[in-house]
């Protein structure tokens, strides 16, 4: 799996890119096919803005979410409707 990992808008520090990687290799817990994943993180004004893509065969993922909250706190948020999403598209699979 490939990672790419983006910051918008400030420099993406080594403690923040480590929970990052730390949260997407949690993901291939659940479903093994992934591809690639590209996280995007930004900050404008105090809100933080995180939008992952998750390249699985024939679909792509998409999950997003925006706070004032610290990205420490967001990001596990936005990875759990992730781990949702990959969990209903291994389900659809396995009805195939």
């Amino acid at each position: 799996m490939k990672l790419q990992v983006t910051a918008r808008r400030f420099k993406l520090s080594d403690r923040l890119e480590t929970l990052v990687q730390k949260e997407i290799t949690a993901l291939e817990r659940h479903f093994d096919h992934i591809h690639d994943v590209n996280v995007v993180l930004t900050t404008d004004h105090g809100v933080r803005h995180v939008d992952v893509k998750i390249h699985v065969p024939n679909h792509t993922l998409s999950s997003e979410g925006e706070s004032t909250e610290q990205f420490d706190v967001l990001i596990p948020q936005i990875l759990k409707k992730a781990t949702t999403q990959l969990q209903r598209h291994k389900e659809k699979l396995k009805k195939l």
